[in-house]
C-alpha cells in the first residue's frame, strides 16, 4: 500500500475522532520528532527547540483540560513555531536540517489541530513524521530517489513501517477509548510518545 493511500485511510479514521482527540494524536506525532530539531541545534547553534517544546506542552495542558487557550494565544504560538522552521536556503545547510524542519511543521500542524479540529491538520502532522524517517532512511542508505522502486525500497524501510505503526496504534487506541476515562489516555498518549522520542529517530 502506498503512503498516499495510508494518509488517505488514516484521514478517515480520524475524521472519527473528536477534536480533542485529533489534536492528541497530532502531538504525538509532533512530541516523536522533538529530538531531530533538537539535534539541529547542538550541530548549528540554530535554532530554539524551547519554543517548540513548551508549545507541546501548551498544547497537552489545553487537551487535558488543564488549561484553556484562547485562538490569540495559539495564533501567537503558531507564529513562534513557524519562525523556528529551518528554510533551504539558510547558510550552511546539512543532511539533518531536513528532518528538523518535519519538526517544527509538525508543531505546527498539531497547533493548526488546535485552532480548527480538522482531522487534515492532524493527518499533515503524521505526514510530517513519515516523512522525517524517509529523510533518514534516504540519507542513511543512500538511496537514489530516481531509481526505480526507491520509494518502495524507503517504505518498507523498518524505520518507516515503525513509525506508520506507531501512529496506526495511537489512532486505534484513541478510536477505542472511553469517555470515562479521557483524562488517563490521552496522558499515556502523551507519556509515551515522549518515552518514544528519544528512539524513533534513531532506529534509521
Amino acid at each position: 500500500m502506498s503512503n498516499e493511500r495510508q494518509i488517505g485511510l488514516r484521514r478517515a479514521d480520524l475524521e472519527r475522532l473528536t477534536a480533542t482527540r485529533k489534536v492528541a494524536f497530532a502531538l504525538a506525532c509532533a512530541e516523536r520528532l522533538i529530538p531531530s530539531y533538537q539535534r539541529l541545534a547542538v550541530l548549528t547553534g540554530r535554532g530554539q527547540p524551547q519554543v517548540l517544546t513548551s508549545s507541546l506542552e501548551r498544547l497537552w495542558s489545553d487537551v487535558l483540560d488543564e488549561h484553556h487557550s484562547t485562538d490569540v494565544e495559539l495564533a501567537i504560538l503558531l507564529d513562534g513555531v513557524m519562525n523556528q522552521v529551518p528554510r533551504e536556503d539558510d547558510e550552511h545547510w546539512i543532511p539533518e536540517q531536513a528532518a528538523a524542519e518535519d519538526s517544527a511543521a509538525a508543531v505546527a500542524y498539531a497547533i493548526r489541530c488546535s485552532r480548527t479540529g480538522l482531522a487534515q491538520e492532524a493527518a499533515w502532522a503524521a505526514r510530517r513524521a513519515y516523512e522525517a524517517q524517509d529523510h533518514q532512511v534516504l540519507e542513511a542508505e543512500k538511496v537514489e530517489i530516481a531509481e526505480p522502486g526507491a520509494d518502495l525500497q524507503v517504505l518498507l524501510h523498518l524505520s518507516v513501517q515503525a513509525e506508520l505503526g506507531r501512529q496506526q496504534r495511537d489512532l486505534n487506541e484513541l478510536l477505542r477509548g472511553d469517555a470515562r476515562d479521557e483524562t488517563e489516555l490521552l496522558r499515556v498518549v502523551r507519556h509515551r510518545s515522549r518515552a518514544e522520542a528519544g528512539i524513533a529517530l534513531a532506529s534509521s
